[in-house]
């Protein structure tokens, strides 16, 4: 008699256990896996965007921006010429609306020259860098990370 209480309190409190580690985990993770937060700069994780809310705009960005991702170092005039060869309808899309929303007009170009006068903005793929060359300032990397690049040196 003695051994089945005890194994009848044995029972009772396993599962005890088992239903406030299952509410425990299910309550952890109400939160809405969606939707996140980085306070720091102002950004809320949404169905697999960061976005930005400034100016009655809000900015969609892929990629956080952290210590690898330097995107003080892009400078843009407020009319410049865009060229890339691998650039997207939905990349140039959010780009658009990068530069619309700040008021810089561009032109997207067949070709180029570093030497002339027009400012011009060249996305490449290949290595993650960005340098001056001349009048053109050149992002090479992966294009919607270098499109991000562009609206965090726009909006942060």
């Amino acid at each position: 008699m003695k051994s089945n209480k005890k194994n009848y309190y044995m029972a009772i409190f396993i599962i005890l256990i088992m239903v406030s580690s299952t509410l425990g985990f299910i309550i952890g993770s109400s939160n809405d896996s969606n939707s996140n937060s980085n306070n720091q700069k102002g950004l809320n994780y949404v169905n697999g965007w960061w976005i930005i809310s400034k100016n009655g705009f809000d900015y969609r960005f892929r990629y956080l921006p952290d210590e690898n991702f330097n995107y003080k170092e892009i400078i843009l005039n407020d009319q410049i010429s865009l060229y890339s060869e691998v650039i997207g309808e939905e990349q140039l899309s959010r780009l658009s609306y990068f530069f619309a929303a700040n008021s810089i007009s561009y032109s997207k170009i067949d070709n180029y020259s570093c030497s002339s006068d027009t400012n011009v903005l060249i996305l490449k793929i290949g290595l993650d860098k960005t340098y001056k060359d001349g009048n053109c300032l050149v992002l090479e990397g992966d294009i919607d990370r270098s499109i991000d690049k562009i609206g965090y040196s726009l909006v942060l």
